[in-house]
């Protein structure tokens, strides 16, 4: 298991520089910022439905980058309040102005911060970025913190998240409630064993 945790987490720092990369050249030309937003977009409305995110709910965006796409679906479609955090701080600033000249910053509040510290109790919906890590560490934070509850939305580049969640370790906190697949990758809908079920579709 610590070998393909390595490997599974490898992969998503390495998509971490190719969505830095993506987003620096993305708010710098109209194009590109077009064809990413419809491209990543899509996406993220399939997840903001998955998770059935209602307006009375709060929502954690771990990993936002410095284009919060997911945010700011959630917030202009669902009118929900969220907090995008990311750990870098220049990405954290860049989020910053982009949510301002947005104007969001009443529903959306960007700070700094990391998956695997953040206080996590409040919220209903945690949606977890592809790019994210150490992903381990980030579940077995939210395995302690988060409310029993909690909708988390992870998207996994093959199955490594699934096979992690299936562990061991895991497979007693959290269960795969739904899986949506993409063209490159797979969205996972994940809840606590200790919560009934009705709560994904109560909203």
């Amino acid at each position: 298991m610590k070998s393909s945790l390595i490997f599974l987490n490898c992969r998503r720092k390495l998509l971490c520089y190719v969505f830095s990369f993506l987003e620096f050249f993305t708010v710098k030309n109209t194009l590109v910022y077009r064809f990413y937003t419809k491209w990543i977009g899509n996406i993220f409305s399939d997840e903001c439905a998955m998770a059935n995110v209602s307006s009375n709910e709060t929502v954690l965006h771990i990993g936002c980058g410095s284009l919060p796409t997911m945010s700011i679906l959630v917030a202009k479609n669902v009118h929900a309040k969220v907090i995008a955090i990311d750990n870098n701080m220049r990405t954290v600033q860049r989020a910053q102005r982009y949510i301002n000249q947005q104007k969001l910053s009443d529903l959306i509040t960007i700070k700094h911060g990391g998956g695997r510290s953040y206080p996590s109790e409040t919220f209903d919906v945690i949606f977890i970025a592809i790019n994210v890590t150490s992903i381990d560490a980030v579940f077995r934070h939210l395995a302690s913190t988060s409310k029993p509850s909690v909708r988390i939305v992870c998207r996994d580049l093959g199955n490594g998240v699934i096979r992690m969640l299936k562990s061991d370790e895991f497979s007693h906190i959290f269960t795969i409630r739904s899986i949506m697949k993409h063209s490159i990758n797979n969205s996972l809908l994940i809840a606590k064993h200790k919560y009934p079920t009705d709560i994904l579709t109560s909203h």
